[in-house]
């Protein structure tokens, strides 16, 4: 029997190889396609499935986005004492550390609610009650929110985009809301708001864990005319290191003492899809200016110019007048911030 010669051999070695190295770059490509064409669908599933969320507000609504970080652990107690949060039970403190989501990421709103921010008749830089503060102590020990109305019905709506048990009457004084005209242009309104609201994260039988951003504030542009939104803001402030409030029973006993935490919330906010348009206004105000009036309207003593020390030299050499220095330890206002 004659064995085939070396060079046959060696040839279809070659050709094998060769075969082979053609059907992997077709295979290949064919990978590369098909894995474009998937991210093409996908593209356009995605675009598909914008535009079905903006769809699914009827005629008349406006969509809201709505942007939520949890609170920042780390930012919790000091290094002295160390976090109260650590100090209690896992299953007083659990429905904060589940808290890491909002309870909607979008959310569809009437245009015409936004309408309950305005008072006709208003003239730029002028600040008016949005919604009274309820007069008296109230309890810690309350687990579901009344039924609310008014505007007071449109923030409760907004507010439990992040969670479903907002109370619109706060614990502790400050408590309601002020409304501000910054700018007007025709029927077209620039509207700035501030209120205090808290929320309730705890379910019996547990008692409640109090969750207390220092507060709400952001602006509305609409016409007052056809009710249509141009644009919607609401959000905490996160400009300083500490912005909200946490209270809660370390046991299920309600005469216990409450613990008491402050620490860091990066993002709570509702925001409308941004329009291309720029509005010129007629009349306005600044935003620093009309934000410092809605301050003023919760803390009358704000009335006062509170200056850094140095600053404060300087007026006082310059309006010849004596300096009244107050030393504090935290805040005046807003606990939180």
């Amino acid at each position: 029997m004659s064995v085939p010669y070396p060079k046959y051999l060696f040839f279809f070695i070659i050709c094998f190889v060769f075969l082979l190295c053609i059907v992997l770059y077709i295979r290949n490509s064919n990978t590369d396609f098909k894995s474009e064409t998937n991210a093409r669908i996908h593209g356009q599933e995605s675009i598909r499935d914008i535009k079905d969320v903006k769809s699914s507000c009827e005629e008349g609504e406006i969509l809201l986005d709505v942007n939520f970080q949890p609170l920042d652990l780390n930012s919790l107690g000091d290094e002295i004492s160390g976090s109260n949060l650590v100090k209690s039970e896992e299953e007083y403190i659990i429905a904060l550390l589940n808290w890491t989501k909002p309870f909607h990421n979008s959310t569809c709103i009437k245009e015409s609610h936004f309408l309950e921010f305005f008072v006709p008749g208003k003239v730029v830089g002028e600040v008016w009650k949005l919604y009274e503060g309820q007069k008296g102590e109230l309890s810690h020990n309350r687990h579901d929110p009344p039924l609310y109305s008014g505007i007071q019905g449109v923030l409760f709506d907004l507010l439990q985009n992040f969670h479903d048990k907002p109370f619109l009457q706060t614990r502790f004084e400050p408590r309601g809301g002020y409304s501000a005209l910054r700018a007007i242009n025709g029927d077209i309104a620039d509207i700035y708001f501030r209120f205090h609201a808290e929320f309730q994260l705890n379910e019996k039988p547990l008692l409640p864990f109090w969750f207390t951003p220092a507060y709400f504030t952001g602006n509305i542009i609409l016409d007052t005319r056809t009710k249509e939104t141009h644009h919607f803001h609401l959000y905490v402030p996160n400009t300083n290191e500490l912005n909200v409030d946490l209270e809660w029973y370390g046991s299920n006993r309600p005469n216990d003492n409450l613990m008491v935490d402050i620490g860091f919330l990066p993002v709570m906010e509702l925001k409308s899809i941004p329009r291309s348009e720029e509005l010129q206004w007629l009349r306005e105000k600044s935003i620093k200016e009309i934000q410092s009036d809605l301050e003023k309207a919760f803390f009358p003593f704000k009335q006062v110019d509170y200056l850094p020390f140095e600053e404060a030299i300087k007026v006082a050499q310059a309006e010849s007048k004596l300096i009244h220095h107050i030393v504090l330890w935290g805040s005046l206002d807003d606990q939180s911030c």
